[in-house]
């Protein structure tokens, strides 16, 4: 450890100086106490202060999750994303089995994506949702998102843009889905869910509620 002393040197009484005392062990310096004027002391801070403000920043953690997806945390359990972008979906995936928690940004931007699930869905598989990117649907039916008004979800979409987002497909992994049958499968869950808010008796909508979460697993 450095013995930095913050006194005027004796020999030198129009300038004070740093003395730092470096200790013996360290036989790249002299044994004998090493002397820097103040400029010199200054410039040493400076250099310092310029690499640590030159190092880049550290890049967010990513790792795959939803089978197509990357899972990206910036600062967890904050400003965290999960980037459904460019992977030609249509549909939208959900992880109603295994929560995603923390998660606030959802991005689908530049898919194939035509329905979006029950706004309920939605909220069970990302409960600390924020906002979603469906920009770049080309294909979306815009009237579904009429459910999200009055939420706390806030929605990125082209549905009131005259000129729609260019997307610039890469060759990522497709996902096989036929989209008259995930269409269908959407319509039939939402069904179900009508019918578990309807249904007066609390087992009976336990077992719906199971019956939905099977319905997407086995779509995924």
């Amino acid at each position: 450890m450095f013995e930095v002393c913050l006194w005027a040197c004796p020999s030198q009484k129009l300038e004070k100086d740093w003395r730092i005392i470096i200790p013996k062990q360290f036989k790249l310096f002299s044994s004998r106490p090493q002397h820097f004027s103040t400029a010199e002391f200054e410039n040493m801070i400076l250099v310092l202060l310029l690499l640590l403000y030159s190092t880049p920043p550290i890049a967010p953690a990513t790792t795959p999750c939803l089978h197509v997806c990357t899972c990206e945390v910036e600062s967890a359990p904050v400003k965290s994303t999960i980037r459904c972008n460019d992977r030609e979906l249509l549909y939208t995936p959900l992880p109603v089995t295994y929560p995603q928690r923390y998660y606030e940004y959802l991005d689908l931007s530049c898919n194939h994506i035509v329905d979006l699930p029950d706004i309920e869905l939605i909220q069970k598989a990302f409960p600390h949702l924020k906002g979603i990117d469906l920009q770049g649907n080309k294909r979306l039916n815009c009237s579904i998102l009429e459910q999200f008004k009055g939420t706390k979800i806030a929605l990125l979409s082209d549905c009131a843009k005259t000129e729609k987002t260019k997307c610039l497909l890469s060759n990522r992994k497709i996902v096989k889905v036929h989209d008259y049958e995930v269409r269908k499968k959407i319509q039939q869950i939402n069904s179900m869910i009508m019918e578990q808010q309807t249904v007066g008796c609390k087992k009976d909508r336990e077992n719906i509620w199971t019956a939905i979460k099977k319905e997407w697993a086995d779509l995924f």
